[in-house]
């Protein structure tokens, strides 16, 4: 892919493999036979996607990488760091909407405080997470 994942992914992916938090956010995997959970397809499927937005709202593609989804279709981004340097910042794209939330966590940092309900993505449903969220591999 040309740029390293960061360790707290890897061990996110080793641990749970590919799956969904409450049936509703998928976990990209970059070894997925399932093309809409593999990672290093959905990097060329979104940033094909986002290069033909031509409104100009959010990141330039290329300054994203995909590591998650949402069965509404918003999709969870790293976005580079100045250094070209991923894992510092996770930022959502709204599937019908122009909203890009940006949080300062990485991805388990972030996948935490939402399943916790520490933070609330505005994009997401409000009945997700449940109570008692769980992953089911798929």
């Amino acid at each position: 892919m040309g740029f390293p994942l960061p360790a707290d992914y890897r061990a996110l992916v080793e641990t749970y493999g590919e799956g969904s938090f409450d049936d509703f956010l998928w976990l990209f995997h970059p070894t997925s036979p399932n093309p809409h959970l593999n990672l290093i397809d959905e990097l060329r499927v979104l940033r094909e996607a986002l290069a033909l937005d031509t409104d100009g709202v959010g990141p330039p593609p290329e300054d994203l990488v995909p590591w998650a989804g949402t069965d509404n279709g918003d999709s969870v981004y790293w976005k580079f760091d100045s250094t070209r340097r991923l894992g510092s910042s996770v930022i959502v794209n709204e599937a019908r909407g122009d909203a890009w939330p940006e949080y300062e966590l990485s991805a388990t940092e972030w996948l935490l405080a939402v399943l916790t309900g520490r933070i609330r993505v505005p994009v997401f449903p409000d009945d997700f997470p449940s109570r008692h969220p769980s992953f089911r591999a798929s």
